[in-house]
């Protein structure tokens, strides 16, 4: 009966009617995937206007927009950072070859601030290196599936845990050959937490499922839509979620 976006003007207007207690503090993560009601909603829950110290704190990456929602500058909805807001520029996840990869999928895109500016990655750095991503041209999904094997199994032999390597997106092909080969595998699905080391096996889910968690490998099959640009914002995504390797199967 209603969209998202009329839940979320429902509840901002219950609380601009003060049928709802505003909060001494607001922390929100992931800025750049509201919209301009929650955005809204957000300056409603906070003491903004009171002149209390540290009302609201806001973090966004306009890199990792993946819900094809247009830029909305925070002032729009009363959110006044110009002047304010500082830039993350060091990378504590991935090394700095990931890092460097991964920011060439978005060459050429304009990535905006989140306040109606263009963000800028001049001096971004990594706070470690590694290994260069490894790219592998396959002609099939079955050639897929043993680089995929051969990878992982180099990587548990050395010690790493199956749970701390991922496959994105799924492919039941791919998976299929993987437990045929004897190796335990886990879907991640929506709304569920991973159980980390409590439970074995190489980790699979969408890319969207997957924002917001790290693991030391990740395995990203194809480049999607190349000309797409949520399919790069995917993609970079789903790249920088990988701490140490990073498996890229471009397959034709």
């Amino acid at each position: 009966m209603l969209t998202f976006d009329g839940v979320i003007h429902q509840a901002r207007q219950a609380v601009e009617q003060g049928k709802f207690q505003k909060f001494r503090h607001v922390l929100v993560d992931e800025l750049q995937d509201f919209g301009l009601e929650a955005l809204r909603l957000i300056a409603a829950l906070s003491p903004i206007e009171s002149g209390d110290s540290d009302p609201l704190c806001v973090v966004g990456d306009g890199h990792q927009r993946i819900y094809n929602k247009a830029p909305i500058a925070l002032s729009r909805a009363g959110l006044e950072v110009r002047g304010r807001s500082s830039r993350l520029k060091i990378n504590y996840r991935t090394t700095e070859e990931i890092r460097q990869w991964a920011h060439g999928l978005l060459t050429g895109m304009e990535i905006d601030d989140l306040d109606g500016g263009t963000a800028i990655t001049t001096g971004d750095q990594s706070v470690f290196k590694g290994s260069s991503p490894q790219i592998a041209q396959c002609k099939s999904m079955e050639e897929a599936s043993q680089a995929i094997i051969t990878w992982i199994n180099s990587l548990t032999e050395a010690g790493m845990g199956s749970h701390e390597i991922c496959i994105t997106p799924p492919d039941k092909e791919i998976i299929n050959a993987l437990q045929t080969a004897n190796i335990p595998t886990l879907e991640l699905k929506a709304r569920q937490k991973d159980p980390g080391q409590e439970e074995p096996g190489v980790r699979y889910g969408t890319k969207q499922r997957i924002k917001g968690l790290e693991f030391k490998a990740v395995a990203l099959l194809s480049i999607e839509n190349k000309d797409c640009s949520i399919a790069r914002f995917a993609d970079y995504v789903a790249a920088t979620r990988a701490r140490e390797h990073l498996l890229i199967l471009d397959i034709n």
